[in-house]
Formats: structure tokens, sequence, C-alpha cells
């Protein structure tokens, strides 16, 4: 990780105010170089050689140099980390987009890096506060518990705070902690990711291709708000408050005194992993009851709040398991699930999120257009489906909808209420005959999919 740090010759709990200016030009320079050599193989292959070795040759091996290409942006962004690893996990979601070689190729890269040193975290939380961290918390834990491109957590306690019965008491916290310079590193990887992108505009197939200006704001527009420690803090006071009537829906509390946009204290309600499925078991819980109710959950934020947790991958997910008279206590269910596979009564729980800074948002007149939608593939009507589609921000400008039209009825047609096991028995001659009689559409996509809803269908690939 390249993340600038502060000199040697500071005291080691004070952070420079500036990143290293000569730092931050060898980060610019490294991906605009990277850009540079991409968009050069581009003109080389599919403008210059494809006139010596013909288009035939280029064809068979564009797939393995888009492969070779995202292996080298694989290493580029964990060695810079920060941005660049944000936007290898973006672009390995864009299903619609990128082919699935190359999100292979991508969707490996970890957003983990090596820890900043406790002297400089220690020096950011006592500039954002105003206190030294020992003043503020007790048994703050040096090594946190992740790091990861943007910040870091640590477990502490806060200072014992007056209660409702005047007995002073502790409340474990987790504390989200920026890097430092994060601000000007990610406005250099943005200028950079911004340039490459007025290069690649340049291209005509890629131009044709995707709304590259469209993509780059929905990605800059990710990041700055996962920069944003105090709109993370709103986001979980507004997700607790969609759940205010769940009792078994548990948020942890973010506590604003202690809360900047840089620093982050929540309450710490770690507890077993959604995806320890031997913790799940000791304790009784039914993993059928806990999918159950997550799922419920994602009806209400989707269908109900059109506010969503956009970053339900397993470490964001947690099981609280709970005896009987602390379920009760809560108005848990207590009998929500069939016995255990060795005859025991289910064991009561809450399904806990954590981490807001990644949430997606369904305005009501979106959400018409998605009933629509689904309307319209019950129906099997080509035309409702494409119209519906256009409005939802599907097609770029310049779209054939009529083509696009015509091979959503052949779809239809032909394949409607297929199982998987038949469809496996299509023959491989029919299937080809469809994509050669579409072959400039489907070569060409020209759709592309709103971040939203590639936000509905994010890490699933992991069950219950």
């Amino acid at each position: 990780m390249t993340t600038p740090r502060a000199s040697n010759d500071q005291p080691s709990s004070v952070v420079s105010a500036h990143a290293d200016p000569r730092l931050l030009q060898r980060r610019a320079r490294r991906a605009l170089w990277f850009g540079f050599k991409m968009i050069a193989g581009f003109v080389w292959w599919e403008l210059i050689l494809v006139r010596v070795v013909g288009r035939a040759r280029v064809e068979r091996t564009r797939m393995a140099r888009f492969v070779k290409l995202a292996r080298a942006f694989r290493m580029l962004a964990v060695d810079l980390g920060g941005v660049w690893i944000k936007l290898g996990q973006f672009l390995s979601s864009r299903v619609d987009i990128m082919p699935q070689q190359v999100i292979a190729e991508l969707s490996g890269l970890q957003d983990a890096v090596p820890a900043e040193p406790y002297d400089t975290i220690a020096g950011i939380i006592a500039a954002e506060l105003g206190r030294p961290v020992d003043n503020i918390f007790d048994d703050f834990e040096r090594e946190p518990v992740a790091a990861a491109s943007f910040g870091q957590a640590h477990r502490a306690q806060l200072h014992p705070l007056p209660s409702a019965n005047s007995v002073p008491r502790a409340i474990r916290v987790v504390l989200k902690v920026q890097r430092p310079f994060l601000d000007e590193i990610v406005a250099v990887d943005l200028r950079s990711l911004k340039t490459i992108a007025r290069w690649l505009k340049l291209y005509g197939p890629i131009r044709r291709r995707a709304n590259l200006d469209a993509l780059i704001q929905e990605f800059a527009d990710g990041v700055l708000e996962e920069l944003d420690y105090e709109q993370e803090a709103r986001n979980a006071d507004l997700f607790a408050r969609n759940f205010a009537g769940d009792p078994q829906v548990r948020v942890p509390k973010p506590y604003h005194e202690y809360t900047t946009r840089r620093v982050l204290v929540l309450e710490n309600v770690e507890d077993i992993k959604i995806t320890d499925y031997a913790g799940l078991e000791s304790a009784g819980v039914s993993r059928q009851a806990v999918a159950r109710k997550l799922f419920s959950t994602y009806l209400q934020q989707i269908f109900v709040d059109g506010f969503f947790h956009a970053d339900p991958h397993p470490g964001n997910l947690f099981v609280q398991p709970l005896d009987v008279e602390t379920a009760r206590r809560l108005n848990v269910p207590v009998e929500d699930a069939p016995e255990t596979a060795d005859g025991r009564a289910p064991t009561p729980f809450r399904l806990t999120y954590v981490d807001f800074g990644m949430v997606g948002r369904v305005t009501p007149e979106y959400m018409q257009e998605l009933k629509e939608f689904i309307i319209a593939v019950s129906l099997k009507d080509a035309r409702r489906l494409t119209a519906a589609a256009k409005r939802m921000g599907f097609f770029l400008p310049g779209a054939d909808t009529t083509r696009i039209e015509q091979a959503i009825a052949l779809l239809f047609d032909r394949f409607w209420g297929m199982t998987a096991t038949d469809l496996k028995d299509v023959e491989f001659d029919e299937m080809y005959t469809f994509a050669v009689e579409f072959r400039d559409l489907l070569s060409s996509l020209p759709f592309q999919i709103p971040q939203n809803i590639l936000y509905l269908g994010r890490d699933t690939r992991w069950e219950l």
C-alpha cells in the first residue's frame, strides 16, 4: 500500500496536514501510465494490426488480452489500494458490460491492506475529536479488527457514562478511522480515472458499448459517500427507524457526539457471523429461520422502505442468540423455527446489520417501473418490457430498441417456461442460430444496468 505516512521527524502522534505532493504525483503517473498502455494496446491490435494479420486472428486472441489486462490492473490496484481496489470491485459487479472471464479475474480483489500504525490513528482521532484517545476511551485495542483501503476499525470502551439509574456504565464500541490524507489521495485517483475515461471515449467501440460518463459518476458518488462517516451514521439511524417495529432486527447505535466525517464510533454488536454455520449450530439457532428473516428484511427494505443495505457480505451480518427470558423481554419470537437436528428447541435470535457506508435507494417512481418490468415478464410482453427497461435507464443513447424488442420476443417464444434441465438439453446449433441472427445486438449489448439494480443483487454468492 502506498498511502503516504507521517514523516519520521514529526511527533509520533501527529499527522501532517497534507500528503507529500511527490507521492501523489507518483500515484497519478502510475495510474495514467497504465491507462495509456491499455489504450495503446487497443489502438495497436484493433486499428493497426488488424489490417496486417486480419480480423479473425485479432478476434480470436481478444479475450486472452482482456484477461491479461485485468490481471495487470488487479496487481496495480493491490499495490496502490484506495480508489483502485474499489474500482476493481465495482467493475467485477458490472455483469452488463464486462466479460465473464474479466469479472472472474477481478472478483478476488479484496479490500484488505496493511494497517496504519497506532500512533498515526491516535493522532487522527485526537485531531478529529479534540482530545487524546485515553481521555475518551478505555481498553483501546491498538491492533485493528479490520483494515481496508479507506480506513480501519478498532475495538474500545467509552469512559463510563451516566445511566438512567445513575450507575455509571461502560459501553463497548467499535471505532472506524480513516487513513491519513485520504481526501487528497481519493481526489488524485478520481482525477486520474476521469482522464483515462476521456481517453477511452475516443475509441468508438467502447464509446458505443458503455456510457463512461454515467459509470464514472456512479462510481465517484459511491466512493465519496463512503468517505463521509457522518452520513454513514445517519444511514444507520434511518435503517434503525425503519425497523423500529421489528425487535428481531438489531442495528448498532452511532454515538454522534464522538463521530466526525473521518471518525465513526458505533456500539459493538459483534456476534456469530451469519456464515459461521458451526457457531449457529452450537448456539442452537436454525439456519432456515435466519435465512427466512434475512429474506423478509430485504423485502421490507426494497419494497416498503425504498432504502436498503447495499453491502450484505457475511462480515456485515451477525446473528445474536438470545435466552428465552431476554427474547421475551425484547419481544423477539421464541418459537419461530422447527426443532434442530438433535431435537432441541430452536434458540431465539436477532439479525444484526452493520456497516452502512454503502446503501441503495428506490424512489416511488422507480418502484413503479420495477413493478411494470415484473408484470411485463409475467405476461411475456416484449414491447412492454422494453419500454419499461428504457424508462429505467437500461439502454444507452441510440440503442436500437426495435431490435432489442425482437430479441426479447424470440427469447420468450422459444425458452419461456423451460426449467434449468430443459435449457441444458437445448441443441447447440439452435443457440448458435439465435446468436447469429442477433449477432449485432449481442456483440454490442447496448444496455447498462442502473447501479441500484446491481446493488440489489450484490453478494449473493454465499448462502445459508
